[in-house]
């Protein structure tokens, strides 16, 4: 009988305990800002010695490095950053089309192409449904269907 009592003491005494060991593991983390804000570069018109162009911050690499924050997740972070964002305009995919034997062919511009087949400085990687993979040393670009309004 008394060891009962004791079991239900240390059962007691735990469960009163347990709530304060629990709820600081409980607590959410204070949310912290994704990343740094965007880059200013203020510009003085004020006349100041003047600064190298090597010592400076380049108004145009400053402005790319502002747009990275707003680039989508699942980007190539080894692709440089451009003004055209990766953008192949030069090229319109126009159809897809797999043969019997599951072999893809697109028509981009005016010419019909199957993987391997080369179009102007990219050879063509791979043909899926709904687009097609272009190379050219180590870039990689997609070229999907536009939107036709």
């Amino acid at each position: 009988m008394k060891k009962e009592h004791i079991q239900i003491g240390v059962i007691a005494l735990g469960v009163l305990v347990l709530p304060f060991v629990i709820m600081p593991l409980l607590k959410t983390p204070e949310k912290k800002p994704a990343g740094p804000g965007p880059l200013i570069v203020s510009v003085s018109t004020e006349a100041a010695s003047p600064m190298p162009a090597s010592a400076g911050i380049n108004v145009k690499t400053a402005g790319l490095q502002s747009k990275r924050w707003d680039l989508p997740w699942g980007r190539d972070p080894f692709m440089a950053i451009s003004d055209s964002v990766g953008k192949l305009n030069e090229f319109e995919l126009k159809g897809i089309s797999f043969a019997r034997d599951k072999k893809g062919y697109a028509f981009i511009n005016d010419q019909i192409t199957a993987v391997g087949d080369s179009i102007g400085e990219y050879e063509v990687a791979l043909i899926e449904k709904d687009r097609v993979m272009l190379k050219r040393g180590a870039q990689t670009f997609f070229l999907t269907f536009t939107e036709q309004q």
